[in-house]
């Protein structure tokens, strides 16, 4: 039983975990993959690269607390989140 799990691993899901670590919640990141839609590469026609921010930048240092840590994370996707007295349980399939 975790005190929070969080789903999706991307800027967002990353930063989450990372203010929960902080914060001594015992904590569980559910994502397909680390970084999310932050590892696609994103360009716009007629703009230099220097104005697009990237994503990636930010997620490497956010993916560098959590990455080392295997116990917090699984390479899953949820599939059902099911409501039960405790709080929730989350269904998976193994990526």
């Amino acid at each position: 039983m975790f005190d929070l799990a969080i789903v999706g691993a991307g800027p967002a899901g990353l930063a989450a975990a990372n203010y929960a670590m902080r914060k001594g919640l015992d904590t569980v990141v559910i994502t397909e993959q680390i970084g999310g839609k932050s590892n696609y590469e994103v360009t716009f026609p007629n703009v230099d690269e220097y104005h697009i921010i990237r994503a990636k930048e930010q997620v490497a240092s956010f993916r560098g607390a959590l990455e080392y840590l295997e116990h917090l994370y699984r390479i899953a996707r949820v599939v059902r989140v099911r409501p039960v007295e405790e709080g929730v349980v989350l269904h998976l399939t193994e990526r």
